[in-house]
């Protein structure tokens, strides 16, 4: 697939090092079906909703599980620990040098040692040790020590150490089940008070997808060739199933949903690329939002059609990346090239810590 269209050149001040205070007072690009983009606030939000929309949130939660683990020598290798394997304290781990580590050799953190029992292509698996045992014995135990010894993981393109702001703000404020090595950045946005206005107008939902590293991974002819990205596992709850059900979401007599008239007064918003790949997901494996357990490698792009959702909230993303793309599959390609341009213009912020754009489908 040519990406060239979905290249663009982006100044690199435009890219938000830190995040504005108070979360809500981010800037926010409004792109209705049909007219002019207009400029807001982002606790501006409820008013520019529709009465009757339906707001899903991605309440994941961020695992501090970037540590900086010390060599013999002295020297210290930074490493994101993402996925466990099949133990507590056996996991995949992605480590910056990775290539001068060999098998055997012993990596150190406070009284927890890690040993290197294997390569995996491009990563690397650790075993934490304690005492000449296994360090952790269950999912709370190593949960702890990231949470007491390791630092936010915040993206790599900040080329920093996470200091104090990033273990307050890269996080959302209603995250709940940990596991996730990147935050749903659109989530970012929400304080308490704009939280409670959404809840005295809309209903609201949530989905629980575990953010994996892969959304910061740049797309490789593979992907296209077998239309499949990482693998996400995710959740979607009974009262969510049952809510987005009720307004129409998957619903085979109304497959237009997007264009009907009749259908559109009450919209599902999906807040984050996370949620809409979840809700996608789920719909086209089961036809409709059922609640359960799932895994998705779905890679949406243009000319994809998005069913699941009317409207999305989301953040700006990297040229030519795979959270780009799923943008343009909603939106249409030349109209989001058009948006863009205008954020760059109007000196909007980029990426995780940015600005965001309230997006409806066309």
């Amino acid at each position: 697939m040519d990406l060239h269209p979905f290249h663009f050149e982006l100044p690199d001040e435009l890219i938000a090092r830190y995040p504005v205070t108070p979360p809500d007072s981010a800037r926010l690009l409004h792109l209705t079906a049909h007219g002019a983009p207009s400029h807001h606030i982002f606790r501006e939000l409820p008013d520019l909703l529709r009465d009757g929309d339906v707001l899903v949130f991605n309440r994941t939660k961020v695992s501090r599980r970037r540590l900086f683990l010390k060599r013999e020598s002295g020297a210290q290798i930074e490493v994101l620990f993402l996925e466990q394997l099949e133990h507590p304290s056996i996991w995949r781990c992605m480590a910056r040098k990775a290539g001068r580590l060999k098998t055997g050799e012993i990596l150190v953190q406070g009284d927890v040692s890690f040993e290197v029992v294997g390569r995996e292509g491009p990563l690397t698996v650790l075993a934490a040790r304690s005492e000449n045992q296994y360090a952790w014995e269950t999912d709370e135990d190593a949960e702890h020590f990231f949470e007491t010894s390791g630092q936010p993981p915040i993206p790599p393109y900040l080329n920093r150490p996470a200091e104090k702001i990033d273990y307050d703000r890269y996080q959302t404020i209603f995250a709940q089940k940990t596991g996730s090595v990147a935050a749903p950045t659109a989530g970012l946005h929400f304080t308490p008070e704009l939280m409670r206005r959404l809840e005295q107008r809309y209903e609201i939902a949530y989905v629980d997808l575990t953010i994996g590293y892969g959304t910061f991974a740049p797309l490789q002819e593979e992907h296209f060739a077998a239309k499949r990205l990482h693998t996400e596992r995710f959740v979607i709850p009974p009262e969510t199933a049952k809510l987005l059900s009720s307004i129409g979401v998957g619903d085979t007599e109304r497959s237009d949903r997007r264009h009907s008239a009749e259908a559109t007064r009450r919209r599902c918003v999906a807040v984050g690329t996370t949620t809409l790949r979840a809700l996608e997901s789920a719909l086209r494996q089961k036809g409709q939002i059922q609640a359960g357990s799932y895994e998705t490698d779905i890679f949406l792009h243009p000319p994809d059609r998005i069913e699941s959702c009317q409207a999305l909230i989301t953040n700006f993303h990297l040229p030519a990346s795979s959270l780009f793309l799923l943008v343009c599959a909603f939106g249409g390609t030349e109209r989001l090239r058009q948006a863009y341009a205008i954020a760059i213009e109007n000196r909007y912020r980029f990426y995780s810590y940015g600005d965001a754009m309230l997006l409806e489908a066309p």
